[in-house]
């Protein structure tokens, strides 16, 4: 009870840890479009006062300075989030691996989180299972993909297309890690689904797996 109310407290700090990083990416992009619209004032209004001029650039300099600690912030929120994903996996882990049942917990844990946190994708069970047993290192670089995958997919590397016997769909393989491997695909409804994670050891049972899904 102690360890789940704890992974329960550590999930309601990261959501508001990533509550506080939409919320500086925001500012970050309104502080970007407002210092782009006093540049090009500048340049199509072309000031003639010399002290209006000076005003306009010290306001932009003021902006870019905004910007830069609004950047700053959020990689602080990023690294948050991550010791805390890294706490809450050690946590779910509970040091034994091999045990079937810890795992399920495990997987529950962390498909919960994945749902808390990345409300624009889906993160199947077979996913999850894939990140529990790929290494620490690697589970930070694979929830990378999956940020990017639920903020901007479009930025996402593509590595090549995967298709499988009874899928209509194409399924999409990304690189991460060197070693880390995620096949994600796209519903009709344009939503992104990641469908399996692990490793290039993996890789003959991953595809397998893809080759017999029914999407």
């Amino acid at each position: 009870m102690e360890k789940s109310r704890e992974i329960e407290r550590l999930l309601k700090l990261e959501k508001a840890h990533a509550k506080s990083l939409k919320s500086l990416e925001k500012d970050r992009k309104r502080l970007s479009a407002e210092s782009v619209r006093m540049k090009k004032s500048i340049e199509n209004e072309k000031v003639k006062a010399s002290r209006n001029e000076d005003e306009m650039i010290e306001e932009i300099v003021a902006l870019e300075e905004e910007i830069n600690k609004n950047i700053v912030l959020q990689q602080e929120q990023q690294e948050e989030i991550n010791t805390l994903t890294e706490e809450m996996t050690r946590l779910d882990k509970g040091g034994s691996r091999k045990d079937g049942r810890q795992k399920i917990r495990g997987s529950d844990a962390i498909g919960k989180r994945f749902k808390v946190l990345y409300k624009n994708i889906s993160v199947n069970d077979r996913a999850v299972s894939g990140y529990i047993d790929i290494a620490e290192d690697l589970k930070i670089k694979g929830e990378e993909i999956i940020h990017q995958l639920n903020e901007n997919p479009d930025l996402v590397s593509i590595k090549r297309k995967v298709f499988g016997k009874r899928s209509k769909h194409t399924i999409l393989e990304v690189i991460f890690g060197y070693k880390g491997r995620l096949y994600f695909n796209k519903g009709k409804d344009g939503r992104i689904e990641v469908l399996a994670i692990g490793t290039k050891n993996s890789q003959t049972r991953d595809l397998e797996f893809l080759d017999n899904l029914t999407l």
